[in-house]
């Protein structure tokens, strides 16, 4: 996993989004993330991972 994704998975488990709701429905996000397209399979969270990387840039 790369570094942006496990920056992101730790701002959003501490609740540094909004949608930190789907944290707690799904668990850990590690589960959740596609490596080998770099994005989640929630779309919530994916959108959140998208704009924290248009941020990150």
């Amino acid at each position: 996993m790369n570094q942006t994704a496990l920056q992101f998975i730790k701002q959003y488990e501490d609740g540094f989004y909004e949608g930190a709701k789907y944290t707690r429905e799904y668990g850990d996000l590690r589960k959740l993330y596609d490596e080998s397209t770099d994005e989640f399979y929630i779309e919530e969270i994916n959108e959140a991972y998208a704009e924290f990387k248009r941020g990150s840039s």
